[in-house]
């Protein structure tokens, strides 16, 4: 299997990291349990037709630690964020989104990141836009290249698209 680059997924935990990312790689296992450190996926990246690694990093407080050691190891990151969380968390998240931010690692390497804001099919949730404001995301500070779209785990073709456009920031980065 020839992979073609490899990601973190990381956020806080019930974010839906594993679930979104078992649809992605067409696990058939319904029952979704906390990830207790990490789980390894493959998912296919529609547009080039080659796998990338993804490590579903647990959201625990107690394991975020752990996200670290592979920043060395990825090109790129996906944070998931759930949309119907409480506005405590979304002060938590931004916290810890510019924590990862800050990182020597991240900075230096300006990966690509694609933030999911998940959860997008229930009803009381945050919008897109409004997140971005709140999580301090709209700030032209990072050099990282952001990518930003609402999916579910409902939604495949969503999810696919996403990866593609991890996909596209990932490549033109390269050239």
């Amino acid at each position: 299997m020839q992979v073609a680059f490899s990601a973190i997924c990381v956020g806080l935990d019930n974010a839906g990291k594993t679930s979104l990312l078992r649809t992605l790689s067409n696990s058939q296992r319904m029952e979704i349990f906390p990830t207790p450190t990490m789980e390894i996926h493959y998912v296919i990246c529609p547009k080039i037709g080659k796998y990338c690694l993804i490590y579903d990093m647990s959201g625990n407080g107690r394991h975020r630690s752990n996200w670290r050691i592979l920043y060395q190891d990825i090109q790129a990151m996906i944070y998931v964020i759930d949309t119907s969380d409480s506005e405590y968390r979304f002060h938590l998240q931004r916290h810890l989104i510019e924590e990862v931010l800050n990182d020597d690692l991240i900075k230096k390497s300006a990966i690509p990141i694609l933030f999911l804001f998940n959860k997008n099919d229930k009803k009381n949730r945050f919008n897109k836009d409004d997140l971005i404001k709140v999580l301090g995301l709209d700030s032209k500070k990072f050099k990282n290249k952001f990518i930003f779209k609402e999916t579910s785990s409902f939604e495949i073709s969503k999810l696919k698209e996403a990866i593609d456009n991890l996909t596209d920031a990932l490549y033109s980065k390269k050239q």
